[in-house]
């Protein structure tokens, strides 16, 4: 409805171009929040949006079992395969096993992913941080990845986004 079209009075125009642009503004938001851009202000720091992709990759991966061993001998909660392992540490990769190392590792691995795919291109979003980690950079930079690797993608960025609307629930003020 135009305000010149409008048969109401000025005021009711403005109300409902103002109502109209509050809701373009929310869904705005919305596509910014569900593509990864989440800022400190808006909710996550890097450090808990990074933590929360990660527990979300040892649900999906293993459902939180460190001790798991995947069919082409990946190990661990994030089902390191032996290479990518060996690319951030020289420790044996039966230390994949060990939660705590195993967790810096896929912190470095996180880290090394989140800049390559930034310098590629790519936003680092949740869904194409899994879907790398899933199939690997250069497999997903190409756009040569498997399905498997986008319903992945889709159910690692799901979790991580379950996380976010929790951590803003928690922290929205409670109104009376």
């Amino acid at each position: 409805m135009h305000a010149t079209t409008c048969t109401r009075s000025r005021l009711c125009c403005l109300h409902l171009k103002t109502t109209r642009l509050a809701g373009h503004l929310l869904i705005l938001g919305v596509l910014v929040f569900s593509l990864g851009f989440v800022s400190d202000a808006g909710a996550m720091s890097y450090d808990r949006q990074r933590d929360a992709f990660l527990e979300a990759v040892a649900l999906v991966e293993t459902g939180g079992n460190a001790r798991a061993v995947g069919g082409k001998g990946e190990r661990g909660l994030y089902q390191f395969t032996r290479s990518t392992w060996h690319q951030h540490t020289k420790r044996s990769h039966h230390e994949a096993h060990d939660p705590g190392y195993s967790l810096t590792i896929a912190r470095k691995h996180y880290d090394w992913l989140y800049a390559n795919l930034s310098r590629k291109g790519f936003p680092p979003s949740p869904y194409w941080l899994a879907v790398a980690w899933n199939s690997g950079l250069t497999r997903t930079t190409s756009g040569r990845f498997p399905s498997m690797s986008r319903r992945y993608g889709e159910r690692v960025s799901n979790l991580v986004f379950d996380s976010q609307r929790q951590l803003l629930a928690m922290n929205a003020p409670v109104r009376r």
